[in-house]
């Protein structure tokens, strides 16, 4: 891997990072409503999540993978009654999950203690890490010593 290839890496990696704990951690503070966009089956995204936080994230991981709403949703259109989100008829969907579900653990696994190192100096996974833009990752190849 050259330099600005682990450069890249590094910077998607911070990102996932920040991201993770950005739609994770936050809760609205004491006294604040979160908006209830009456968002349907969501398992690991919090409930209370607001529609712009909800629709970044999806958005970002658009970009992960190089796909679009519809890749993972049944999707005809804002408008279209067909549209269903919330369905989890669609494989890629359930795939997504699973993937999150294990990123997620990964990510908590990567702690100073495991790694004996500083917080700050931990790269994190994201999905950008395997998929590079793609729905499918490309096949890993092992690095010759």
């Amino acid at each position: 891997m050259n330099l600005f290839q682990k450069g890249m890496t590094s910077c998607a990696l911070g990102l996932l990072a920040l991201s993770t704990v950005w739609f994770l951690g936050s809760q609205p503070s004491a006294g604040q409503e979160a908006e209830r966009p009456g968002f349907q089956n969501l398992q690991i995204l919090p409930e209370n999540i607001d529609r712009e936080r909800l629709i970044d994230i999806m958005r970002n991981w658009e970009a992960e993978l190089g796909v679009e709403c519809d890749h993972c949703h049944v999707d005809f259109g804002r408008d279209d009654p067909r549209t269903d989100m919330a369905s989890d008829m669609k494989q890629p969907k359930l795939v997504a999950r699973l993937m999150l579900e294990n990123l997620i653990a990964f990510n908590r696994a990567l702690t100073p203690e495991a790694l004996d190192k500083p917080s700050d100096e931990i790269e994190r996974v994201a999905c950008s890490t395997c998929h590079q833009g793609n729905a499918i990752p490309p096949e890993f190849e092992m690095p010759e010593d």
